[in-house]
């Protein structure tokens, strides 16, 4: 039995996948530029929305002094598709430039 063990070790050794080894190595490559680009793409977007909470508080403050009127708002409807549309973007770039990358 231990004879046979050796030998299927031995089989498993002489037949190498190289298409798996690479994969396995565009895979860790990806990986690492996904791992570099994420810390990036958090500071961003949490820099963005406290900007955007700033900017609402300030907005909400004028209305309540009656200093701006609503249609002089300063975060509307137009902002926020805006702020979704430019996130949108931003991963499709990563994905794209990645995909680009290691295909």
């Amino acid at each position: 039995m231990a004879a046979k063990r050796d030998m299927t070790d031995e089989y498993r050794v002489e037949t190498v996948d190289y298409d798996s080894v690479h994969i396995s190595e565009a895979n860790e490559a990806l990986r690492s530029v996904i791992a570099d680009t994420l810390p990036i793409f958090r500071l961003a977007n949490t820099a963005l929305l406290v900007i955007l909470f700033v900017a609402l508080g300030i907005d909400v403050t004028l209305l309540v002094t009656h200093v701006i009127q609503p249609s002089d708002r300063l975060v509307n409807s137009s902002v926020v598709l805006a702020l979704i549309a430019a996130t949108a973007a931003e991963i499709s770039a990563i994905i794209v430039a990645a995909l680009a990358k290691f295909r």
